[in-house]
């Protein structure tokens, strides 16, 4: 999902004006289809939240969001990334 285009219209709601949509739209939807939209509105809620303190830099909200930095590809995923063995992966004669 590109971020290209125009900007969405900003919605403000309450938490009971969210609570009553959420109310409304649980009979309609399947469970699992309901639980993904519940939650992807109340992580909505709490990142703008996080943005209306102000006191939150882009980079708070970046780890909060995707996680700390803390490993590298190489180290979480080793079978694609096999060890270095000093050598080219081409032999001499399959260069010629």
């Amino acid at each position: 999902m590109a971020a290209k285009g125009k900007p969405p219209q900003i919605v403000q709601l309450s938490t009971a004006e969210l609570e009553q949509l959420l109310a409304e739209v649980r009979p309609l939807l399947p469970p699992a289809t309901y639980g993904l939209i519940e939650s992807l509105l109340r992580t909505l809620v709490w990142i703008m939240g996080l943005v209306e303190q102000k006191q939150t830099t882009i980079a708070r909200l970046r780890r909060l969001i995707f996680g700390e930095k803390t490993e590298k590809g190489r180290k979480m995923f080793p079978e694609a990334f096999p060890a270095p063995t000093g050598e080219w992966p081409l032999h001499k004669a399959e260069l010629s």
